[in-house]
């Protein structure tokens, strides 16, 4: 849509604080106050409200996204949610290692093992391994920690920890990034390790690569989102 604002703020809005356009308040999708619980994530989405130009781009708003997101999507639903987070746990990308190809396998041992070896060392969750498509069973001991730790995650962290997950395809890599154990480089060599060796061996699909951009942007925007979430709030905007 086009631009219909002059002015962005913030304000106070209870416990939180809102993003104003010309003096009204911002709302979701779904026409809910969009209220952000503290200074830091607020400023941001101000900021990206205020850097649109004559048409509003969607697309360049990740913390918008994610703030929106959590009110409308994840707070009505947020057991739901938890338990697809969650379920990652039980077929988690970095417990299939390819067979056939000793290079790839090679390296999804390489990125993957710092992975598992965390997990195990940080929250006592050890993943079994298999090779190709067959389902691989795990803990339910295991599982039960891991749904344990997803739903300690408030309305706001779940919707990033949600993208981490489901971007990667593993809830181990997601966690790992979410509590800072990995930066987003190793995370993402990890979740892509199979199309970027397919792309070395055979040559880079242009297509691949830009979804692959797309998809890391939204990792380090998810990122951004935790780091914003942790800051200390401020009384005055």
């Amino acid at each position: 849509m086009k631009r219909f604002y002059k002015q962005v703020a913030v304000a106070p809005l209870g416990d939180g604080f809102a993003v104003m356009l010309d003096g009204r308040l911002v709302r979701t999708p779904l026409k809910a106050p969009l209220s952000l619980p503290n200074l830091a994530l607020a400023r941001a989405v101000a900021d990206e409200w205020a850097a649109q130009g004559e048409r509003i781009r969607p697309a360049t708003m990740g913390q918008t996204r994610l703030a929106t997101t959590a009110i409308d999507r994840v707070r009505p639903a947020r057991l739901e949610v938890i338990a697809n987070v969650a379920g990652y746990g039980g077929s988690d990308l970095i417990c299939y290692h390819a067979e056939g190809d000793d290079r790839l396998f090679e390296e999804q041992v390489r990125h993957w093992q710092p992975f598992r070896n965390w997990l195990v060392r940080r929250h006592g969750v050890r993943l079994e391994t298999g090779s190709g498509i067959l389902h691989v069973v795990q803990a339910p001991e295991g599982q039960a920690r891991l749904h344990a730790l997803v739903a300690a995650y408030d309305d706001l962290r779940l919707t990033a920890l949600s993208d981490l997950v489901t971007i990667t395809g593993s809830l181990a890599i997601g966690l790992a990034l979410a509590e800072r154990a990995f930066d987003l480089e190793s995370g993402w060599r990890a979740a892509f390790v199979d199309e970027l060796h397919q792309a070395e061996a055979w040559g880079e699909d242009a297509e691949a690569k830009a979804r692959r951009d797309r998809l890391r942007a939204e990792l380090g925007e998810a990122l951004r989102c935790l780091d914003l979430a942790d800051a200390e709030t401020s009384a005055s905007p």
